[in-house]
């Protein structure tokens, strides 16, 4: 019982205590585990059984990560292309000042910007993608 008592301790490096930080979320986890499938087993689960489900709804499985993939890489695209919208607006606001007298910041976000369009066109290849 002194097992269980020390995992609910806390403590600071070097404090003496033996379980802290990630570790104890790592332990946390496997017992979570460990029990949950030894009551399961203790009820007759069969992992066979459980396998096949999955098996028979592949495809919808499929389906649904597809389209969370394409709604990921929209969101990527949405943020590139308001980042590039928001630094257009920027650039052409300070054209009528001439841009060689432009802040040192500005001039060295050509690189940054460069690469928010290679992202923006790998998140457009990835959301055109047919799913299969």
């Amino acid at each position: 019982m002194n097992f269980f008592r020390r995992l609910f301790r806390t403590g600071r490096i070097g404090s003496g205590r033996w379980l802290w930080g990630a570790a104890r979320l790592w332990v946390w986890l496997f017992f979570g585990f460990f029990i949950l499938f030894a009551v399961a087993w203790l009820f007759g689960y069969e992992p066979a059984r459980v396998n096949d489900w999955l098996d028979a709804h592949g495809g919808l499985w499929r389906w649904i990560g597809g389209w969370l993939w394409r709604g990921f890489w929209g969101v990527v695209l949405l943020f590139c292309a308001a980042i590039l919208f928001a630094v257009g607006l920027e650039w052409f606001g300070r054209k009528a000042e001439g841009f060689e007298n432009a802040p040192r910041d500005l001039k060295g976000g050509c690189c940054a910007l460069i690469a928010i369009v290679v992202v923006g066109y790998v998140a457009w290849i990835a959301i055109m993608m047919p799913i299969d």
